[in-house]
C-alpha cells in the first residue's frame, strides 16, 4: 500500500511529469535494444521510485497491478458500447540493491510469462461467472477482493493516435489522467502523443501524502534511462 498520511486537511491535486521527445525517442530504442517492451522499462521504473517512497524490505515481493486492454481481442479492437473492458496482471517484484539494468530484466521476463498465459482472459471469464447471477454474490466475495484495491495501480494507456481525439482543431497535446483516488490506495498512468511522453495522477489526500506522491513522481523521472 502507498503510505497513508493522516492528520491535516485533506484536498485535490494533479501531478504530471512531461518527458520530451528526444528523451522519449532514446528509452524506446534504449528498451529496444534490452529485448523489452517500453512498458516493461517505464514499470522497471515506477517499481524503483514506489521502493524509494513506500521503502519496503528487501527481498519481499511487491505486487502492482498493471491494467490491460481487452479491447485487443474484440473484432476491429473495439466495444460496442461504453464499458469497461479493462483487466490486469498483478506481477510481483523484490526490492534489491541492483543497477536498473537488472530491475528491467526481472520485469521483462515477469510479464513476458504472464502475457503467455493470458491471466486477464482467466480475469475476464471469472468476472463474467461473479456477476452473472447479480450483484449478490459480488457483495459475498468484496471482503475477500478489498485488499487488492491498495495494490499500486500503473496504467500504461501507450501512444494515443492523433485522430482520436479529433475536435475539429488542431491538437497540441492529450492527457488521459485517470480517476481520483485517495490513500492507501494510488493510481497513476502513462501515455504519449506527437511523441512527448506523460505521467499523470489525481489524488485526494492530506499535503503530507501529496509531498509522497510528489517525491514518487520525482523519483520515477530519474529512474528512467536518460
Amino acid at each position: 500500500m502507498f503510505p497513508c498520511e493522516t492528520g491535516g486537511d485533506v484536498s485535490p491535486a494533479i501531478f504530471i511529469r512531461r518527458i520530451g521527445r528526444e528523451r522519449a525517442s532514446r528509452i524506446k530504442s534504449y528498451a529496444k535494444r534490452r529485448g523489452a517492451t517500453v512498458g516493461d522499462v517505464l514499470l522497471a521504473a515506477s517499481y524503483r521510485a514506489l521502493f524509494t517512497v513506500i521503502d519496503p524490505p528487501h527481498g519481499v515481493p511487491m505486487p502492482v497491478l498493471v491494467s490491460v486492454n481487452l479491447r485487443r481481442y474484440l473484432p476491429g479492437g473495439r466495444g460496442g458500447s461504453l464499458c469497461s473492458l479493462t483487466a490486469g496482471y498483478f506481477p510481483k517484484i523484490a526490492r534489491r540493491s541492483e543497477p536498473f539494468e537488472s530491475t528491467l530484466s526481472r520485469v521483462r521476463d515477469t510479464m513476458a510469462m504472464k502475457k503467455a498465459g493470458h491471466e486477464e482472459l482467466g480475469q475476464a471469464l471469472l468476472a463474467e461467472l461473479v456477476l452473472s447471477p447479480g450483484y449478490a454474490v459480488a457483495r459475498l466475495i468484496g471482503p475477500y477482493i478489498s485488499p487488492f484495491i491498495y495494490i499500486p495501480t500503473f496504467s500504461n494507456i501507450g501512444v494515443i493516435e492523433p485522430g482520436i481525439a479529433d475536435f475539429g482543431i488542431p491538437l497540441e497535446e492529450v492527457l488521459p489522467a485517470g480517476p481520483m483516488h485517495c490513500p492507501p490506495g494510488f493510481v497513476f498512468g502513462s501515455s504519449t502523443f506527437n511523441g512527448e511522453m506523460s505521467f499523470a495522477s489525481i489524488v485526494c489526500g492530506t499535503e503530507a501524502f501529496k509531498a509522497k506522491v510528489n517525491a514518487f513522481f520525482e523519483a520515477l523521472v530519474r529512474e528512467l534511462p536518460e
